[in-house]
This record gives structure tokens, C-alpha cells and sequence, in this order.
């Protein structure tokens, strides 16, 4: 998701409601940072596979909200 498709999403809502982000293992986190990271693309582990990892080297900005 492009960020201005999230603000058009986030326009719909009351601006005083709480935002929470999926937490590990189930349940709700609110979100405590919003900053700028690089991700590597499609990124897989002998251990686990996730969409994209953090990478110092990596592909793309994006903004990261946790």
C-alpha cells in the first residue's frame, strides 16, 4: 500500500481514535514509532518467510508504523 492510499483510507475514520497494528502471535499493539527504513523484496528464511526484511542495502524506502 502506496501512502497516499493508506491517508485515504485513515480519512475515513474518527482522527481520535486509537491506531493499533497486528501484534506478534495474535492481539493488538498501539503504534509507538513511524519512521523511514529500507526493505529487501520478498525475503526468505531456512527459519521463516516473511513479505520483506529490513536491509541496510536494501531495495526500497518505505515508512514503517509499529
Amino acid at each position: 500500500m502506496k501512502i497516499k492510499q493508506l491517508i485515504e483510507k485513515l480519512q475515513q475514520f474518527d482522527p481520535e481514535a486509537m491506531a493499533v497494528v497486528a501484534g506478534y502471535e495474535g492481539g493488538h499493539n498501539e503504534i509507538s514509532d513511524v519512521g523511514t527504513i529500507l526493505l529487501y523484496f520478498n525475503f526468505i528464511d531456512d527459519c521463516y518467510y516473511v513479505k520483506h526484511e529490513i536491509d541496510n542495502e536494501g531495495e526500497c524506502h518505505a515508512i514503517c508504523i509499529g
